[in-house]
């Protein structure tokens, strides 16, 4: 399988709805602020256990979409570590995949909100969600996070300590890779930052927040895993400035979700091209190069002339 699987989603349908839940928001713990060469931006790293005690619940949830995060080796190692195991009914897995385009939304939510009240406070708020999907899923999801969550949190708390002396590290190797692009990043329209998760196993997350994108990413807990966690990052932020050039709504149903992903694979590559061509290569590894190939084909001249023209606009602000 290629990296279309590592892809993220940012569905523009979530934007209104997580502005109005941003009463609600609180990042959690926090790591070391690290400054940009550029003083306009800076990465901000942190952390939110709430969001990581529901990953770990959704990586026990396969469903047939690019949005999936299941991981049976990942639910039998902390099976082990945990002592529990969280007995996810296999119905609540069905109609999560079958309701998907409209309980993505609870995929993420929990980035922005601390405990399962505010998680649910947040999803009745926003009117996303029907009063079936409250009963059938929602509910249910929260009775399994309230019955797990003290032994969860026990262990999070023990491996954050664990990992500590190894941030500043990881830190300062993305933020040097992240300044290889500063153009890029000095030029988006919100600040981004990054809340590391050690549940979440694949995939990315981001959403935004007035005038920041938040993106969730895997902590690299090996030195050779933050190439790949920067381009993670690079991709979740990408969808800032490509997914608005489709004016409409982004869903799984209907393909457009696969269109989203093709813009973003492919202004990365131009990006990397122009501002980091020594990481252009791995790059294309990372994604597959018979998928990026298909991704251009995808978009066609037309599509990829006008990704073209937005990076160039992007790259010339301000000169």
């Amino acid at each position: 399988m290629n990296k279309v699987q590592k892809t993220g989603i940012l569905l523009l349908v979530l934007v209104l709805a997580l502005t109005a839940c941003t009463s609600f928001a609180d990042t959690g713990e926090r790591g070391t602020t690290m400054n940009n060469s550029d003083t306009r931006q800076q990465t901000e790293f942190r952390y939110n256990r709430f969001a990581d005690l529901y990953y770990y619940l959704l990586a026990h949830m396969p469903i047939d979409c690019a949005a999936d995060v299941s991981d049976p080796e990942y639910t039998a190692e902390m099976a082990g570590k945990l002592g529990i195991f969280p007995g996810i009914p296999p119905k609540l897995t069905e109609y999560y995949e079958e309701n998907f385009d409209r309980l993505a939304i609870t995929g993420f939510i929990p980035l922005a909100v601390k405990n399962t009240q505010q998680f649910r406070e947040a999803l009745v708020s926003c009117g996303q969600l029907t009063d079936r999907d409250m009963e059938a899923f929602v509910d249910p999801m929260i009775e399994i996070c309230d019955r797990v969550s003290d032994r969860f949190y026990e262990w999070w708390t023990a491996h954050h300590e664990e990992v500590a002396p190894q941030t500043d590290k990881v830190y300062d190797r993305f933020r040097t890779l992240t300044d290889r692009v500063g153009a890029f990043f000095n030029n988006l329209e919100m600040k981004p930052s990054v809340l590391f998760s050690y549940s979440l196993r694949k995939n990315g997350r981001a959403f935004f927040q007035p005038g920041e994108i938040i993106v969730y990413l895997t902590f690299p807990e090996k030195p050779e895993e933050i190439t790949g966690c920067f381009l993670q990052y690079l991709h979740e932020c990408t969808h800032s400035v490509t997914d608005p050039l489709m004016n409409r709504s982004i869903l799984m149903a209907d393909g457009s979700h696969d269109i989203a992903e093709y813009q973003v694979l492919v202004f990365d590559e131009y990006l990397l091209d122009a501002l980091y061509p020594e990481m252009t290569e791995t790059y294309r590894e990372w994604i597959g190069q018979e998928y990026l190939d298909y991704s251009h084909k995808a978009l066609g001249e037309e599509g990829e002339e006008r990704l073209r023209e937005r990076l160039e606009a992007m790259l010339n602000r301000g000169k």
